[in-house]
């Protein structure tokens, strides 16, 4: 089977965040394909040393209520994904981490969204002296427990926050909420370290 060709797109709308692409109408009565272009992000799962997560409690005015998160946030020009999540965790949760592992891309919605989600694991979290997380985050900690629980009751219903868990099944072939913390670290060595625009 032959691919159709690729439509060709124009903006429609645009933002300082994302842009509104449409494809122009080829036939009488035909509607426009559109697609949301934005930049790559990354979405951050910090374990502090006692193997607790990380989380942040912010308000979303598109859903007009507060929602609980893993830190997250969008990869700059030229910076590379491991770069962006301890940026993103820095700011989010004025906590400081070591050993970044990239341990999938995904995308979030392939029918509208041309961005890609970089999951990035970060261990030994410890607060940055003198910080504080952004205004108008709440920054909380977990135990896996917690935020197995948090993922049950639909508390936590981000999907790239629960897609972790898949991913860390398949690619470090354990489950990130139940296993050791020290063989967690030990299996996420073997992933790529994120430290350029490209890898991955």
């Amino acid at each position: 089977m032959t691919p159709p060709k690729p439509p060709a797109f124009r903006v429609a709308f645009a933002t300082p965040f994302f842009s509104i692409e449409e494809t122009a109408a080829e036939r009488p009565g035909e509607l426009p394909h559109y697609r949301l272009v934005a930049s790559d992000g990354a979405i951050c799962l910090p374990f502090t040393p006692q193997g607790d997560v990380l989380l942040v409690r912010q308000y979303r005015h598109c859903l007009g209520r507060q929602t609980l998160e893993v830190p997250s946030g969008g990869v700059d020009g030229g910076e590379g994904c491991a770069a962006a999540a301890v940026r993103e965790i820095a700011e989010e949760t004025a906590h400081a981490v070591s050993g970044v592992r990239l341990l999938g891309i995904a995308r979030p919605q392939l029918n509208r969204n041309t961005q890609r989600e970089f999951f990035m694991l970060a261990f030994d979290a410890t607060p940055i002296p003198g910080a504080a997380p952004e205004a108008g985050i709440e920054l909380v900690r977990m135990t896996r427990g917690e935020l197995a629980r948090a993922i049950r009751t639909g508390e936590l219903e981000q999907p790239a926050a629960i897609g972790f868990i898949g991913l860390a099944s398949v690619k470090l072939g354990l489950d990130i909420l139940s296993a050791p913390m020290d063989e967690i670290k030990a299996r996420a060595e073997t992933l790529p370290k994120g430290e350029n625009e490209h890898e991955g």
